[in-house]
């Protein structure tokens, strides 16, 4: 990072990403043991290709950090940049899943097409504020079914 350039702030952390590894163990051992096994090993074999799938899931699982003007989608190494001014919206969405509600965000990509963008955080005040400095027609609702 260079000096002059702005720290990026977390929107979402990736912790759960962190479950990679374990599960990466786990099935490296269960193909070992397949291969130990020697009766059938359907059940190692689909367990290896579960936990593989998952853990390749989890590698490439997103996350989001921000600075004063733009919101970085960073999905395995590759980074996409989306201006804060091309945010159109961000609502709360009316999915709750372990009691805490989804985000909504919709933006304009470089063609000026609308994307749609699902995350989960607690890290929202300081990006919304940012969102609304560089773009004040921005329509944020706080409330999943009123605009407040």
């Amino acid at each position: 990072m260079r000096k002059d350039q702005e720290k990026k702030k977390k929107i979402t952390t990736g912790l759960i990403r962190l479950w990679r590894f374990p599960m990466l163990f786990v099935s490296v051992f269960m193909a070992s043991e397949a291969f130990r096994y020697e009766g059938e090993f359907n059940g190692f074999l689909i367990a290896f290709l579960i936990l593989t799938g998952l853990s390749y899931l989890l590698w490439k699982r997103r996350r989001l950090k921000h600075d004063s003007k733009n919101l970085y989608i960073k999905r395995g190494r590759e980074e996409t940049c989306v201006p804060l001014s091309d945010i159109v919206s961000i609502k709360r969405s009316r999915t709750k899943v372990n009691g805490m509600r989804y985000w909504t965000l919709i933006y304009l990509d470089e063609i000026k097409q609308e994307r749609k963008l699902r995350f989960n955080s607690y890290f929202n005040k300081e990006f919304f504020n940012a969102v609304r400095e560089n773009n004040p027609k921005v329509v944020i609702w706080e409330h999943p079914f009123f605009n407040h």
